[in-house]
């Protein structure tokens, strides 16, 4: 008798089995997925390291002649446990004479580009698939998002010269960079064959040295190599090399965050359309009851079935979370060292029995419902428990300008608000899940984000570099640098652009608190013909002089020091003491660096690298019928050697492929909700229209053609999701706040000021959702055409 009750009620329910099978596989997909995901993501960083056999310290030092002095002190420190020297030099645009692609004559740089041969003890690069990378010579092998920017791809060529030496090279396929692959590492590795750098290191060119450093205490090491203030370029820790990803993380959060809520969505599903059904076969356990059925018994009936359903929807959700898995991760870009979904198949299989169990345990606790059915009920009220009481206040005949279709939907609703919760929760979670990436990618593109990359938007281009020779480019003072702005300055005059520019040098300088022998290696920010005012001081000031100094909020904290206190700067012939005087926030060094006034005496100090020079025309007005764009448009026209850009250029440039990662997962993401809020709409409007035939068969039988019916079963959706998008907007702050602003500080910006696009929130996305989901409604709603008078006596 138990199979065949069984097997009668597999057979006579095959709609609503269907879709909770449907829906338990959805709920393996998302969860096996998901939990993949979040671990191959988590771990990228720490993999690519691995991979790529980095030490816990990168420092990069332009060879003046001192490296020897550097590499013996380092021979002879307790605190390394070994070291290895490898050797790189600058790529200038006019070490580039031409190149296949199609955007013209110029060869486009994304920051600063080393060539270098292949490093085979440490910091290793490799190809699409993970190998090491092996070159012959002639070849040079770029990033993806190098190749992108120039238009090359495999097989192309580009032809490089130094001095007397030239020679055309063939792009190899896009290499995989762990060291370098971050987007805050403003540094690009170019790899050629061991062979053809020896050739180039012969053209007197400067020579990059790059060690890479094991050791044990490596805050220590940091601070003796501080002390003894080698003249050295940048250095950067393990942990910062993984930081640079967290642009890339951003993405890879996003992803998670949107996995996460359709999980959640898939258990609310499960669990209403459990409850349903047991509601809908009230009569049916009303009377096995009456015939003398346990409640044991009829819950093993249900629990078996669920059982066998989830078994069946568990092997297929695992399968088909190894191809959703790698087409999210795909999603992030080919520039990260990524395990592969299928690295770790247990756990997609562990992940898949969680959610069996999971299921089994709702069904369980969906099934103690039925303790609460009475066989007597079932017989004098009706087939799914309706007790056929006022539920509401409102009145048809008191509401004479409310259409009545209006009405019905709104006193549904009113009247068993319990019944569209799980709906609304839906689409509240639907909502926020496609609010979130539009929110990150605003906040990405805003001028605040300008800001915190220490640019002035205020002014009208910026510049990155415009030294002409190789030894200027890889030896930056403070004197070559202004010479270089006024040079750039009467260049742009000569063809009628009166500007005005600025920049920034950094330095990597010395400082500590009390005492000396906890010295620490700083980033510090010097501006060059101006005072920096656009820095974005969160309290305090700038400095006014050279006796004061600005430090970053994060440094700030990590020190131990406020506005008042004194810092030493452990200068080369003598200590001196510094008054901090504010705070700021920005993401250079990744929020770590400290800001002296702008004719601290430098000397010929040499600097790690320029920022972006800063310009703003005085004769704007001889071009006030162009706009910005059109300004730079013309001036990249008139000279080609020139790289130009806006603000928002700059951000999207050292954000790298993110911006185009994010934009096209807010599509991607997009789709997956409006598609599962309208299979979610058209469930829900199914699983109504099966619990009402007797409803909507007497609504028939007085006159009220199909065209109406389905108006009422689409607008009670339509007005679940208006209260839901709502609310989901109105949470959406919530969300920037534990979720988005958590990322920014992460990176330096302590208090970044999100920025919302209130058309695209507020408005498109919304009325989208609304109008998509109505219509997905109406349309299913349209198997009511097959009902008829006779299903108000039977609703079976």
């Amino acid at each position: 008798m138990f199979f065949r009750i069984l097997k009668k009620d597999l057979q006579q329910k095959k709609g609503v089995n269907f879709i909770l099978f449907a829906f338990m596989i959805l709920a393996t997909v998302f969860v096996a997925s998901s939990v993949n995901n979040i671990s191959v993501i988590s771990k990228q960083t720490e993999y690519g390291m691995e991979k790529a056999v980095l030490g816990d310290l990168y420092i990069m030092q332009p060879g003046l002649g001192k490296e020897t002095e550097f590499q013996e002190w380092l021979d002879e420190s307790d605190l390394v446990t070994k070291y290895s020297a490898n050797e790189s030099i600058e790529l200038l645009k006019s070490n580039v004479k031409e190149f296949d692609g199609t955007n013209g004559e110029e060869f486009e740089l994304k920051g600063k580009i080393y060539l270098a041969p292949e490093w085979k003890e440490n910091m290793l690069v490799f190809n699409q698939k993970q190998e090491l990378l092996v070159l012959k010579s002639g070849e040079i092998a770029m990033q993806q998002s190098q190749m992108d920017e120039n238009d090359l791809e495999p097989g192309d060529e580009i032809t490089l010269t130094y001095g007397d030496w030239e020679k055309t090279m063939t792009v190899q396929e896009a290499l995989i960079d762990p060291a370098f692959g971050g987007d805050f590492v403003d540094t690009t590795r170019y790899l050629v064959s061991s062979e053809d750098f020896e050739e180039m290191k012969k053209q007197n060119t400067t020579i990059l040295y790059n060690y890479n450093i094991y050791s044990e205490d490596i805050i220590q090491l940091q601070k003796d190599i501080s002390k003894e203030n080698f003249e050295l370029g940048v250095t950067i820790d393990r942990d910062t090399f993984k930081m640079a990803y967290m642009v890339v993380t951003i993405a890879g959060t996003v992803l998670i965050t949107v996995g996460v809520c359709l999980i959640l969505i898939a258990f609310l599903i499960l669990k209403f359309t459990i409850e349903f059904t047991m509601q809908q076969d009230y009569k049916e356990i009303g009377i096995m009851k009456a015939i003398g059925i346990r409640n044991s018994m009829i819950k093993r009936i249900y629990i078996t079935k669920y059982i066998a359903m989830i078994l069946v929807a568990a092997v297929f959700g695992c399968v088909l979370s190894f191809p959703l898995g790698e087409f999210l991760l795909k999603t992030l870009g080919g520039a990260l060292m990524l395990e592969n979904a299928t690295t770790h198949p247990e756990l997609n299989i562990l992940s898949s029995l969680v959610v069996a169990i999971v299921v089994v345990l709702l069904c369980y606790l969906c099934t103690n419902r039925v303790k609460k059915f009475s066989a007597l009920e079932s017989i004098r009220n009706g087939q799914t428990g309706e007790r056929f009481e006022r539920k509401t206040a409102f009145k048809l005949n008191k509401s004479k300008h409310v259409n009545p279709i209006v009405f019905m939907a709104g006193n549904d609703i009113l009247s068993n608000i319990k019944k569209y919760l799980v709906l609304f929760f839906v689409f509240v979670i639907g909502t926020n899940v496609i609010i979130f990436p539009l929110n990150t990618i605003s906040s990405l593109q805003s001028d605040n984000m300008a800001t915190q990359f220490m640019l002035d938007v205020k002014k009208d281009f910026f510049v990155q570099t415009t030294m002409d020779s190789d030894a200027e480019q890889a030896i930056i003072t403070m004197d070559s640098y202004k010479k270089d702005l006024k040079r750039f300055e009467d260049k742009l005059a000569d063809k009628g652009y009166d500007i005005e520019a600025d920049g920034i040098l950094l330095y990597n300088m010395s400082y500590y608190v009390e005492d000396a022998t906890e010295c620490v290696s700083i980033i510090t920010v010097i501006p060059v013909c101006s005072k920096g005012e656009y820095i974005d001081v969160l309290e305090g000031s700038i400095p006014q002089n050279e006796k004061e100094v600005a430090l970053s909020s994060k440094l700030m904290k990590e020190l131990g020091v406020s506005i008042g206190d004194t810092i030493h700067y452990k200068d080369t012939d003598d200590d001196k003491e510094l008054i901090i005087v504010g705070y700021y926030q920005n993401y250079m060094q990744l929020g770590k660096s400290a800001m002296l006034f702008e004719d601290y005496p430098v000397e010929d100090m040499v600097a790690v690298t320029s920022w972006y020079n800063q310009c703003k025309l005085t004769n704007r007005e001889k071009f006030a019928d162009l706009t910005d764009r059109e300004i730079i448009d013309r001036l990249t026209n008139d000279f080609a050697d020139i790289e130009f850009y806006s603000a928002n250029d700059v951000v999207n440039l050292n954000l790298g492929n993110a911006m185009g990662i994010l934009d096209n997962m807010k599509y991607i993401i997009v789709a997956v909700i409006f598609l599962v809020n309208m299979l979610i709409s058209v469930l829900m409007t199914r699983i109504f229209i099966m619990g009402e035939k007797s409803q909507i068969a007497m609504l028939r039988s007085i006159g009220y053609s199909n065209h109406r019916v389905q108006l009422w079963q689409a607008i009670r959706i339509g007005m679940v999701i208006v209260v839901a998008v709502l609310c989901g907007i109105g949470l959406s702050p919530l969300t920037n706040t534990f979720c988005l602003k958590p990322i920014f500080a992460f990176m330096g910006a302590t208090n970044m000021k999100l920025t919302v696009n209130a058309i695209e929130v507020y408005v498109i996305y919304p009325v989208l959702l609304l109008l998509v989901n109505l219509l997905a409604a109406y349309i299913s709603s349209g198997s009511v055409k097959k009902l008829n008078i006779m299903e108000i006596s039977n609703a079976d």
